[in-house]
């Protein structure tokens, strides 16, 4: 930040040369930015609001990669042991793009977290996943697709529920847990009950659209014809939701031990 000439060999060399309006000439030809308002305090406002749609960015790629790795998970490791496919192409599909498209762009205007101007910079050359992040969506994807996984083969192999009762059972699995952990890819500071759950009342519409869709699939006549669906039954939606808290705890405890080594 200058305004005079003697700051001009400074604002070259900065990543982000800025003036005010009222610079020198000079100063304000070689700046990045120039602040029509004279108001340094404008800088502080921009990186808070940076910082905030980079927080924003992280979480929407990380519960992204993490919903469409499970599915992956799931269809690589049934074949790998010679199962039939848990899920269909078109199951996948609703999921990613239908159930879980609402919670995407919620993210993408979560309010900013508190304190984003007393965290250290973001280097230029940092990856928007960290390591943290990246092992999230490994663990992620993995516990989500293996417990998909354990669903479809306790009906089918252990119950002999039949395979189109068994896919749909893991199509209500994969699709519900995605809509149970959005919550806790909102912070790894906070722990999920320390948070402001309805801080972001968009988030909250769309993960009720994405169960409705998800119900849509499952009950809907035309589209159980579409997506090779029967009914549950309340004793079925209650380990499905089992299942789905199991994911927050689990993802809740690896927040808490990222926050212990800090």
């Amino acid at each position: 930040m200058g305004d005079g000439v003697n700051d001009v060999p400074a604002l070259k060399r900065a990543d982000i040369g800025i003036t005010v309006d009222n610079a020198s000439d000079l100063a304000r030809e070689v700046a990045d930015l120039v602040l029509l308002d004279n108001n340094f305090q404008t800088i502080l406002s921009a990186v808070e609001e940076g910082r905030g749609i980079f927080d924003n960015l992280r979480k929407v790629l990380l519960y992204l990669l993490s919903d469409s790795f499970a599915g992956i998970v799931v269809i690589v490791a049934s074949i790998f042991l010679g199962w039939p496919l848990p899920l269909l192409a078109a199951q996948i599909l609703w999921i990613n793009l239908i159930s879980d498209g609402f919670p995407y762009m919620a993210l993408t205007i979560e309010p900013k977290e508190e304190g984003l101007l007393t965290r250290k910079p973001i280097g230029k050359n940092d990856p928007i996943l960290d390591n943290k992040r990246l092992f999230l969506v490994g663990l992620i994807s993995v516990s989500a697709g293996l417990l998909t996984l354990a669903g479809f083969a306790y009906h089918y192999y252990f119950l002999g529920s039949g395979l189109i009762f068994s896919r749909t059972f893991a199509f209500a699995i994969l699709g519900t847990c995605s809509l149970f952990y959005v919550f806790s890819c909102r912070s790894l500071e906070k722990p999920i009950w320390k948070d402001n759950l309805f801080k972001n009342p968009a988030l909250i519409l769309a993960v009720g659209g994405g169960w409705l869709m998800q119900l849509t699939a499952i009950y809907i006549s035309p589209f159980q014809k579409i997506f090779e669906t029967v009914p549950l039954s309340l004793l079925d939606w209650l380990w499905v939701l089992v299942v789905g808290v199991l994911m927050v705890f689990l993802i809740e405890i690896i927040k808490a031990l990222f926050n212990m080594v800090k």
